[in-house]
């Protein structure tokens, strides 16, 4: 089996694909696998690192409206094209996979007119644009929100499987993640993340936040402030006369590579509504206060967020609303309401699909 894989410009479209990929290598051990990206994206970075043929086409996203620089982007689109072309020519692959991003249009599009299965994955609440223009040629799309389903009247078959995530973060019990991260189990564990590059308006809040949590020793604080506001944030602490290596419930981090440690103890996660980190909490089952990022594209993550506060799984902060009294008053809120917790981890739970992976996978299987 001969598959191409699709996707780019961030990691929540790359991450699914490569997860797609390599289930269907585990399963398949001789499926040859071709990842389709562009040069200057961050897919050029990771694919090449995980060991998978790589191939680049120009092309660049579509402008919303008619200007001079839109001239240059369709004549990137043609040459987009014709490397896709020859791309399929040689390599001949029995099906695509794509997740989104304007890369994967072009060899997406042709690869359907000839004949080749079509996969969509769609990460978010709202589909993105590549995305939606692509449905009608589709075979199958699978989707991680129920509520994006509505966004493709026209497609022949949409299934609801959820986005596949880290085998790691499934099987990683809360007292192995509470110890590799050198935590009591028997805390109440809260994470914050803005997400890799962190969130400065999010790390704001946390100020407030850490000041309050300081020395109350039944709960735990792991921030992760994002590498660019880390010494920032540690610099504020002093200021307001907090050492955080003196404290035993503060742990804060720049970064934090065994993310899925700190998943597996939360009892409560503060953080942004990308859909590999909905999928993610969701699958464990961890209440949530989301904060969308607000300049997504088409305003994506308030989609997401607002996916979970309908089924009682999360509550939502507005960015431009976010202050660090706002944060600690609705933490505290949550934390003095041990019924209401229990109630979102339980909807948590139920939108969680942690087989998403397999189940694509099967149905790809089903499609050839």
């Amino acid at each position: 089996m001969k598959v191409i894989l699709s996707g780019g410009g961030t990691g929540g479209h790359i991450y699914p694909a490569l997860a797609i990929g390599t289930l269907l290598k585990e399963r398949y051990p001789e499926t040859k696998i071709l990842y389709v990206g562009t040069a200057n994206g961050l897919e050029a970075s990771i694919v090449p690192k995980e060991g998978i043929d790589f191939a680049t086409v120009t092309v660049e996203g579509l402008p919303r409206r008619l200007s001079p620089k839109g001239v240059k982007v369709l004549l990137k689109l043609l040459k987009g094209s014709w490397q896709s072309r020859q791309i399929l020519r040689k390599f001949c692959p029995d099906i695509i996979v794509a997740t989104g991003g304007y890369v994967c249009g072009p060899i997406s599009y042709l690869a359907a007119r000839q004949g080749v299965k079509l996969v969509l994955h769609e990460q978010n609440a709202l589909p993105g644009l590549t995305n939606r223009l692509l449905s009608k040629k589709a075979d199958l799309i699978c989707t991680t929100f129920k509520e994006s389903i509505q966004y493709f009247p026209q497609a022949k078959n949409v299934v609801l499987t959820g986005l596949p995530i880290r085998q790691q973060i499934i099987e990683t019990s809360r007292d192995a993640g509470a110890r590799a991260l050198g935590i009591d189990p028997e805390k109440f564990i809260i994470l914050v993340t803005g997400g890799s590059r962190g969130a400065k308006r999010l790390n704001d809040a946390m100020l407030e936040v850490i000041k309050y949590f300081t020395n109350k020793t039944h709960f735990h604080i792991i921030h992760i402030t994002g590498n660019a506001g880390y010494e920032d944030f540690i610099r504020e602490l002093k200021n307001h006369g907090i050492d955080h290596e003196a404290i035993g419930n503060i742990t804060i981090k720049p970064y934090l590579h065994g993310m899925h440690y700190a998943l597996a103890c939360a009892n409560v996660v503060v953080g942004r509504a990308g859909a590999t980190f909905i999928s993610e909490i969701t699958a464990k089952g961890i209440p949530a206060i989301l904060i969308p990022y607000p300049y997504a594209a088409e305003n994506h993550q308030h989609a997401n967020a607002m996916s979970l506060v309908r089924n009682g799984a999360a509550l939502i902060i507005k960015d431009d609303q976010l202050t660090g009294q706002k944060l600690l008053s609705t933490l505290k809120e949550l934390l003095k309401n041990n019924d209401k917790l229990q109630e979102m981890k339980t909807k948590s739970k139920m939108l969680g699909k942690p087989d998403a992976g397999e189940k694509i996978v099967n149905l790809i299987e089903s499609l050839l």
